[in-house]
């Protein structure tokens, strides 16, 4: 209980502040208007992940990657550009494959932040009425 107090509390005191801010009604709005949009994303990067870590798995050496899950861990770690190091290619079609993964998914990962951009920028020209609607 204690903790809940001393970690927790601060933090709901702190998003009760954002009903004070009209604008951020908008940024709301503006993600709930692209969520249709996100699950094809979503899919297509995980065919994307998919398909590069059966690349990864076909190319390296099995005392490198020695099986598929560690094939899709090192593709996930880098689709996610989180990188951690504990698997890495070793031979040079490895490196082409993790490459062109990592190209291909730093393009791909800057479609959710314009799909959502797009959307704030509708948002925020029509944003008089929508926050009339959020007063009434």
């Amino acid at each position: 209980a204690e903790v809940i107090l001393l970690f927790f509390l601060p933090v709901v005191c702190s998003l009760k502040l954002l009903r004070y801010f009209e604008s951020f009604r908008l940024l709301i709005d503006a993600c709930r208007n692209s969520v249709p949009a996100l699950p094809v994303l979503v899919y297509t990067m995980s065919v994307i992940t998919l398909l590069s870590s059966s690349a990864i798995y076909l190319v390296e050496s099995r005392d490198n990657i020695p099986s598929m899950p560690h094939a899709l861990w090192l593709a996930l770690v880098t689709v996610t550009t989180v990188g951690y190091g504990d698997f890495a290619p070793k031979s040079t079609a490895g490196y082409v494959v993790v490459s062109i993964l990592s190209c291909v998914s730093v393009l791909f990962l800057g479609l959710p932040v314009g799909i959502i951009g797009h959307e704030f920028k509708a948002c925020w020209e029509s944003r008089s009425r929508v926050l009339l609607m959020t007063r009434v």
